[in-house]
């Protein structure tokens, strides 16, 4: 059964400020506008991929040492699998990819990647499905699989 598309609130001449980087900022915006609103647009940041470093290059050449990554906007996931592209003949089995949300988890599916979207409500702590272990550190773009007696 297909769902109903949602309701768009009633939002007739109230003024939006909308704060995202583009071309998000603009998709949004247009969807206030078609709920009545008056969207402006005030990007604050500009998106911009960092230059290559000897230390990203080793830690995308590590991937396959890593059970679960976690992509946090589409932006991200597409870098993310642009860098993996440029460095490995194909993407190494045996990873977990997480999505923040369901346009981050459509740009890991346009590769065929498995993916478990993450619960939208509440800090990145929150989502993470397991219990946190000695020495969890954020590394890049990837949470580094725990070192037990089982791996």
């Amino acid at each position: 059964m297909a769902t109903p598309p949602a309701k768009l609130p009633d939002l007739q001449g109230r003024h939006i400020l909308i704060c995202r980087p583009e071309p998000e900022a603009s998709r949004l915006a247009q969807c206030f506008r078609e709920a009545g609103a008056v969207p402006r647009v005030l990007s604050l940041i500009e998106r911009e991929p960092l230059p290559e470093t000897p230390e990203r290059r080793t830690l995308i050449l590590s991937l396959d040492h890593y059970t679960h990554i976690i992509t946090v906007s589409p932006y991200a996931a597409r870098l993310l699998l642009d860098e993996v592209d440029t460095w490995w003949p194909q993407i190494p089995t045996g990873i977990r990819w997480y999505a923040v949300g369901a346009g981050t988890a459509a740009v890991l599916a346009e590769q065929g990647l498995s993916r478990a979207n993450l619960p939208r409500a509440g800090p990145a702590r929150r989502c993470w499905p397991y219990p946190p272990w000695p020495g969890l550190t954020v590394s890049g773009y990837c949470w580094p699989a725990a070192k037990t007696a089982a791996n």
